[in-house]
This record gives C-alpha cells, sequence and structure tokens, in this order.
C-alpha cells in the first residue's frame, strides 16, 4: 500500500481483514450466486475448497462469478447465432475453469 494513504489523518483506524476459510469462500460464492442463472448441478461450496481459490478474497470471488457468468453468456450468444434460443444459459461449473 503507498505510504502516502497510511499518514497520520488519513485513516482513524486501520483493519486487517484476514482471507476467507475454504467454507467461508463457498458461503460468499453462494451469496453472489443468488441473483445469477446458476445451474443446480454446480457445487459452489467444492469450487470455495478449490486449490486455485485458495488466496482469492471476497472481491475476488466477486471476479470470478462475474467471469463465469461472461463465459456463460458468450456461449449462449455463440449458440442463439446458428438458432435462435429465447433461454438463457445457466452458469456451469465449466464456466468457473
Amino acid at each position: 500500500m503507498d505510504d502516502a494513504v497510511l499518514r497520520p489523518g488519513r485513516f482513524g483506524t486501520h483493519l486487517y481483514v484476514p482471507l476467507p476459510s475454504p467454507d467461508e469462500r463457498g458461503l460468499i460464492l453462494k451469496a453472489l450466486a443468488r441473483k445469477k442463472s446458476v445451474d443446480p448441478s454446480v457445487d459452489l461450496s467444492a469450487i470455495g475448497r478449490m486449490e486455485a481459490c485458495e488466496n482469492l478474497s471476497g472481491a475476488d470471488l466477486a471476479v470470478l462469478m462475474h467471469i463465469a457468468a461472461m463465459a456463460a453468456l458468450k456461449v449462449q450468444l455463440a449458440s442463439t447465432e446458428s438458432t435462435p434460443n429465447e433461454t438463457s444459459q445457466p452458469i456451469k461449473a465449466t464456466h468457473f475453469e
């Protein structure tokens, strides 16, 4: 962090927020998925426990969910070019990979 941000008078209190545990990462992903169309077969708890998610913060997990949603959207747009389909493509485990 830039030293200028840490000078006296900038912030009254410094708080350390540790990275979430594997179970907490699963809960964060579930909370982020509430407003998304996630396939029922996707185990968000298992994704949160994956080694690839080990050092991710809540903000990082939000980006992961967004990227997975965009990957699902790309699949949907590619499939609608060949055949029109009004149903939305749910986010699947492959989109997280």
